[in-house]
C-alpha cells in the first residue's frame, strides 16, 4: 500500500509536470490571426495622416506569442474614409501596413509599432506613401478559451520629439477578436 500511494504520487507529479511543460511551450510557440477594427481620430499634431475624426478600418493580423510579448503583423484597409482631415477626402481608400511589439502581463498589454498608410487617389487611382510613423499602444485582453478579445488604445505620433505635444483626444480605439492556432 505504501509503494503504491507513493508510485501513485510519483506519477501525478510527472503527469503534472508535463502539463505545465506542454502548456509553457504552448505559451512560447503561439500562433494567433486577429480581426479587428480600429476607430480613428484626427490627429492634433501630426496632419499627414489621412484619418479624422470618426473614420473606421479594418484589420487582419498575424500574431507570434513568445513568453511575455508577441510580434504583430498587421494590414489595415479603410475604404472612403469620411474624417474632416483635407488628406482624407482626396483618397478612395488607404492601406496601412503595420508591426507592433507588444508585451503581455495577465490581461494587460502595452507596446510601441511601426507603420505607413498607402493612399489611394479616387479620380487618377495614383497612390502615396506617408512617411514611416509610430504608435504607442496600451489595453487590455478578455480571454475566451482559444479566443480573446484585446481593446487598446493607441496614439499614432510622427517622431519622438514631438511626444511631448500629447493630447489625448488624438488617441484611436482599437479592438481585436484573436484566435489561436
Amino acid at each position: 500500500m505504501k509503494n503504491t500511494r507513493f508510485y501513485s504520487v510519483g506519477l501525478v507529479a510527472v503527469l503534472a509536470a508535463f502539463l505545465v511543460n506542454v502548456e509553457a511551450q504552448a505559451e512560447l510557440s503561439s500562433h494567433v490571426l486577429s480581426f479587428g477594427t480600429r476607430h480613428h481620430q484626427e490627429h492634433s499634431t501630426y496632419g499627414e495622416l489621412p484619418f479624422g475624426d470618426g473614420d473606421y478600418s479594418y484589420a487582419i493580423a498575424y500574431e507570434y506569442h513568445e513568453g511575455a510579448a508577441y510580434w504583430q503583423i498587421a494590414l489595415d484597409a479603410s475604404f472612403d474614409p469620411s474624417g474632416t482631415n483635407s488628406v482624407t477626402s482626396e483618397f478612395d481608400y488607404v492601406l496601412t501596413p503595420q508591426i507592433n511589439l507588444i508585451f503581455k502581463d495577465e490581461i494587460w498589454r502595452g507596446g510601441i509599432g511601426a507603420l505607413a498608410s498607402y493612399m489611394i487617389d479616387k479620380d487618377t487611382d495614383d497612390g502615396e506613401w506617408t512617411d514611416v510613423y509610430g504608435q504607442f499602444l496600451l489595453g487590455l485582453a478578455i480571454p475566451l478559451g482559444r479566443m480573446e478579445l484585446e481593446v487598446m488604445g493607441a496614439y499614432p505620433f510622427e517622431s519622438f520629439d514631438e511626444l511631448s505635444e500629447f493630447d489625448g483626444s488624438d488617441i484611436d480605439i482599437v479592438g481585436w477578436l484573436k484566435f489561436s492556432f
